[in-house]
């Protein structure tokens, strides 16, 4: 796990090949994915104002809408990465976020799965998990593995609590294209969950 945290790398291409890699297989799923989860995602619009098209990106873009959680032990993960005195001030609190998700119910332990210290579909730290994990199929827990109610809902608390402004244009220059980035600080990043929402917008 350190030797996988140490070498990540920054990506180097042109925006056009990024886009490409990371979204072109995802396309005709996230279009049925809106059909599917349409009722949910009003729903949870109305709660939070962050538009359907965006969860369900951020979602294909993260995980492949749940295909590719990740495999690590988050336990053993973020334990070792803060052992690591490299970025030991980070992964530590992040740790005992874990503990305590375990503490409260939320995940068993063999469920705690991920990549890189990061939580299951939303690939949340456990951090942000406790802070921004949404109950939205009210069964008690928030379950950011198992429950793809509470994963969407968990993306829209998160935007919003960013400063998300309800319903409002999310493309490059606006207030809501800028909260994107505190979803993920790369520009890259960024600019295709932008593009890839308008894309799947109905």
């Amino acid at each position: 796990m350190i030797r996988k945290d140490r070498s990540q790398k920054s990506f180097k291409k042109d925006f056009n090949t990024f886009y490409k890699l990371r979204t072109a297989e995802l396309q005709g799923l996230a279009k049925r994915n809106m059909k599917r989860f349409s009722r949910t995602l009003s729903a949870i619009e109305k709660r939070f104002g962050v538009q359907g098209e965006v969860l369900i990106a951020i979602w294909g873009m993260e995980s492949n809408f749940g295909n590719s959680p990740g495999n690590d032990d988050i336990v053993d993960a973020l334990a070792s990465l803060t052992h690591d005195c490299r970025r030991s001030e980070f992964f530590r609190p992040n740790l005992i976020a874990a503990l305590k998700i375990l503490d409260r119910g939320h995940l068993s332990r063999a469920n705690m799965r991920g990549t890189h210290g990061e939580i299951g579909q939303t690939r949340f730290m456990a951090k942000d998990y406790l802070n921004y994990g949404f109950d939205w199929d009210r069964n008690g827990r928030v379950d950011l593995i198992g429950s793809r109610a509470d994963v969407l809902a968990s993306i829209a608390n998160y935007l919003k609590g960013h400063g998300w402004k309800r319903g409002g244009p999310y493309q490059p220059g606006s207030h809501n294209y800028r909260v994107l980035k505190e979803w993920d600080a790369a520009q890259f990043y960024q600019k295709a969950i932008a593009k890839f929402a308008l894309a799947i917008a109905p």
